[in-house]
């Protein structure tokens, strides 16, 4: 299974593909027959479950790992992965935001940039998926059990707590949140699981 995919430069700089999938990262460059397996190519040095992509500062970021070092890394000039926020946890969704990377895990929304990494953590969340910014500058985060929040867009660096006051969309039937998109106009879609 395919948990996230992204068009970006290849480790040589051919345009290319990178996925995220249980097993590992996986590439191909974009001029190949994507539909044929041998165009695909399992990255050695990550061959551990990988969640989430995101091109951020010119460099590729992935959401994943081994076990008990799952994180936010960064490949390097030298082809090497770095971790950046030492969590432990698998983060589920990356988004870059101008000059900053927001990255979600179940239980934080991490915001990275040049000058420092803030953590938000609330004692009430427990299934974060994902984070998205509106043009009016608000910063919502979805969590699959409590639904849609707005979370103070510029928190200080290092640990935040945030209070969940989720608002229940218009027109779902539940606060299950999938997934969070801002449309070309600026409105905020809200994708929830469906009801069981």
């Amino acid at each position: 299974p395919v948990s996230d995919a992204l068009p970006a430069p290849l480790p040589d700089g051919r345009p290319g593909v990178w996925v995220a999938t249980p097993q590992g990262l996986v590439v191909a460059p974009a001029d190949d027959d994507l539909q044929t397996a041998g165009a695909w190519t399992l990255m050695p040095e990550f061959a551990f479950p990988s969640f989430s992509l995101a091109r951020f500062e010119g460099r590729m970021h992935v959401g994943g790992g081994p076990p008990g070092s799952q994180d936010v890394y960064v490949r390097t000039e030298a082809g090497t992965w770095e971790r950046r926020v030492f969590s432990d946890i698998p983060f589920l969704s990356l988004v870059p935001d101008g000059d900053r990377l927001l990255a979600v895990n179940r239980f934080q929304l991490v915001l990275i940039s040049a000058g420092g990494t803030a953590v938000y953590a609330s004692p009430d969340v427990l299934a974060l998926v994902d984070v998205a910014q509106t043009d009016d500058g608000r910063l919502w985060v979805g969590d699959g059990a409590l639904g849609a929040f707005p979370v103070d867009p510029n928190p200080p660096p290092g640990p935040s707590t945030f209070v969940v006051d989720p608002v229940s969309p218009s027109g779902p039937a539940t606060n299950r949140i999938a997934d969070l998109a801002v449309g070309a106009d600026g409105t905020l879609w809200v994708a929830t699981q469906r009801l069981t």
